[in-house]
């Protein structure tokens, strides 16, 4: 039996969306409020094919360098009661194990370069809408969750900290040995409204491991 792996899973409406490595070019949901539980598949995700700039075999890897691949994740807009994608697209110079179980390190810092924001259409046949501008929300995207505030509702914060319209990421790819893997931690905000990207700056730790970030809210 093939073990399903669920990733970026959010519950809207009783009803649980993912992802799995079953199903990796199609959301599937689940309704909580039925038993027995019974898996639909619904909107095919937008298709992106990487842009494979050149490659090269160095036993036991493969070196390829490429554009246009993406990081995606859910999320729920609690304000709107929808069901949001995200894409970040980055480019990158990574490595491939030769046979055998696959892994996947980067060989130089993979860089932010854009991203897409998708709302899932049920009115008819599911479907995803492309998000042009967010407004007042503001995105915070990592591995573990990503939250969905708006800037309307965050006024003690100070402005120059968040802005409207913008996506915060923070991921850690991982480097191949030999190579800081502090430079693999990437924090920062793409602002949709400037087409800008920008990183911010963090103190290494003293441990050997660099972190996993995750976002999270203060209960003040």
């Amino acid at each position: 039996m093939t073990r399903i792996n669920f990733m970026h899973v959010e519950i809207l409406h009783g009803k649980l969306y993912a992802f799995t490595n079953a199903s990796k070019d199609s959301l599937i949901s689940y309704d909580l409020k039925k038993q027995p539980l019974k898996l639909e598949i619904l909107a095919k995700l937008p298709l992106v094919m990487p842009n494979i700039i050149r490659t090269e075999i160095v036993p036991p890897r493969y070196l390829i360098e490429a554009n246009d691949h993406i990081l995606r994740t859910l999320a729920v807009d609690s304000s709107s009661g929808e069901l949001l994608l995200i894409y970040l697209y980055y480019t990158a110079f990574f490595t491939y194990n030769c046979g055998g179980y696959e892994t996947k390190e980067f060989a130089n810092p993979p860089e932010i370069v854009d991203s897409k924001v998708y709302k899932l259409d049920m009115s008819d046949e599911p479907c995803w809408i492309e998000v042009e501008n967010l407004e007042s929300l503001m995105l915070f995207v990592g591995y573990w969750k990503t939250l969905v505030l708006s800037s309307r509702v965050a006024p003690h914060i100070p402005q120059e900290l968040i802005k409207e319209n913008c996506i915060y990421f923070a991921y850690r790819f991982p480097c191949i040995e030999g190579t800081d893997e502090w430079k693999g931690l990437k924090i920062g905000r793409h602002c949709r409204t400037e087409r800008r990207i920008e990183y911010y700056g963090f103190e290494k730790s003293s441990f050997t491991d660099v972190p996993y970030p995750a976002w999270f809210i203060p209960n003040l």
